[in-house]
């Protein structure tokens, strides 16, 4: 018997569109919009938390989130489209998880904003358990000036 494997692709980043709608005509309309295209189920809709909103506000402001200083409000209005994006990419991983085999292996390429420190998919995952944490595995993507271990500067990127 011929052991055949296969690759599945999957791009499951909502259009852009519906984060524009989220912003400008709220997040009820862009919610509804989302479900009803089949893209996110209403049960997993889940708002994002104020340690979410912290990083979230880091990554943009540049802000250090080892540093004493306080959250600005300032990207409030935008922090909803981020979590409709990951709550989207979640719900597109659930589905291609619920479909696979046992033996099937995943990998998801997602933004540092997406998935550090287990904010927005693995947290939106994890909620659905889906699969033990201790067989799931993050990895980031950094410039070799934003890490601080020596033995790794050599790298560029790691």
């Amino acid at each position: 018997k011929e052991n055949l494997t296969s690759v599945k692709l999957n791009g499951s980043f909502v259009p852009r569109k519906f984060a524009k709608m989220l912003v400008k005509e709220g997040e009820e309309k862009a919610y509804d919009a989302v479900i009803k295209l089949d893209y996110l189920q209403e049960e997993e809709k889940l708002c994002g938390s104020e340690d979410h909103y912290n990083f979230f506000d880091s990554l943009i402001s540049g802000r250090d989130l080892n540093a004493d200083q306080e959250v600005s409000d300032r990207f409030k209005k935008i922090f909803p489209a981020q979590v409709l994006k990951d709550s989207v990419m979640a719900s597109s991983i659930r589905k291609g998880v619920e479909s696979s085999g046992l033996k099937d292996k995943f990998l998801v390429i997602a933004g540092s904003g997406h998935v550090d420190f287990r904010f927005g998919v693995p947290e939106r995952l994890d909620r659905l358990n889906l699969m033990p944490r201790n067989q799931t595995c993050i990895v980031t993507v950094r410039d070799g000036a934003e890490v601080e271990f020596v033995e790794n500067q050599e790298f560029g990127k790691v």
